[in-house]
């Protein structure tokens, strides 16, 4: 959850760095600025300038006093930091606009420099309001998501929001595992029941007590209520009375075994010698025997299926059935057969 949360911050981080970048090098080629400067470093100085402008409204006056209801302080602050922006960045161009202002006629001239402050002022405050509307959006959500927070500590569940703008209060006991893929959260009930949720697995795991559940990989999170057994490379999770694999994370194995085995011993198996109940003549890794198992339990599985009852994401799947593949383990059915899914070939 730490390394989701730094990864989010340094995705945010690298936006901000590239649209300042964006803006500089737009000031450079099309800015307000331009008949005035001589220089491009005056133009990236200037974004400059109006990135401390931003800043200092988003960190420190609009949470100090906007957020606080000193709604007339902000403002005043708000007015004197754009009119202090606007001098720095005319103060940048000072001498350029000496020297211009011998070839120009004085009142053309004036009327040049007055139209530039009008268009810098409206440049440097369409910004602020940008950025104004952005905080503001986000201290919202934060809200919404505290209040989701103190519901589901008050009541033992989580407020599920889909993307069709239901709203569904659901028991943790009720479920089962819950899985993440492309911003949206799929939670699976006990019952079999799957309700799709927006927002990433991180989110989901400050709503739920932390006791109440393990990360088993980067894209599932478990209800340990939920888990009927655990072994070496898996734990099964019970969905609709059948017993669903959950492979862990390659790099925290024994870190997660060792969570588990402290958490319910009772529920530790050996992995099975077996697959299908047959003895499999080829050496196969952990991830192929679960591939194949699953395989052998639903003749006919496409990737899809297979990727989606695995809990693998579909490029892995076409890894491990190429493997098996290759070593004569499982082929694809006739092209004739419903579905041209994959059938187990070659056990004993």
């Amino acid at each position: 959850m730490i390394d989701q949360t730094r990864k989010g911050k340094a995705g945010r981080i690298m936006v901000h760095v590239l649209f300042w970048v964006a803006t500089a090098v737009c000031f450079c080629h099309y800015s307000y600025l331009r008949p005035l400067s001589f220089y491009s470093w005056k133009e990236i100085l200037s974004a400059v300038f109006l990135a401390g402008m931003v800043y200092t409204s988003y960190f420190v006056l609009i949470p100090k006093l906007l957020l606080r209801r000193r709604r007339v302080l902000f403002w005043l602050c708000v007015l004197l930091l754009i009119a202090a922006t606007v001098a720095a960045e005319l103060w940048l161009v000072d001498l350029d606009m000496h020297t211009r202002a011998k070839w120009i006629k004085p009142d053309y001239f004036r009327i040049f420099y007055y139209t530039t402050v009008c268009m810098l002022l409206f440049r440097d405050t369409s910004f602020f309001v940008f950025f104004l509307l952005l905080k503001l959006y986000r201290s919202h959500a934060i809200v919404l998501d505290n209040m989701g927070k103190a519901v589901s500590l008050e009541t033992g569940k989580i407020i599920i929001s889909s993307p069709d703008s239901k709203i569904r209060l659901v028991d943790f006991t009720d479920i089962a595992l819950i899985t993440s893929h492309n911003g949206q959260t799929i939670v699976t009930l006990k019952s079999g029941e799957q309700l799709l949720r927006d927002g990433y697995l991180s989110d989901v795991e400050t709503l739920i007590p932390q006791e109440e559940w393990v990360r088993l990989n980067r894209h599932t999170l478990v209800m340990r209520n939920s888990i009927v057994r655990y072994t070496p490379t898996a734990s099964y999770v019970r969905v609709k009375d059948e017993d669903i694999a959950i492979p862990y994370y390659s790099t925290r194995h024994n870190e997660l075994l060792r969570t588990l085995k402290a958490w319910n011993p009772n529920l530790y198996a050996e992995e099975a010698e077996k697959v299908s109940g047959h003895e499999i003549e080829l050496a196969i890794s952990d991830d192929e025997k679960r591939v194949l198992e699953y395989i052998g339990k639903h003749p006919g599985a496409t990737m899809q299926e297979v990727a989606d009852g695995l809990h693998y994401s579909l490029r892995t799947a076409q890894r491990r059935i190429a493997d098996l593949r290759q070593k004569g383990l499982v082929d694809r059915q006739s092209p004739n057969a419903k579905g041209g899914g994959y059938i187990v070939t070659r056990i004993k």
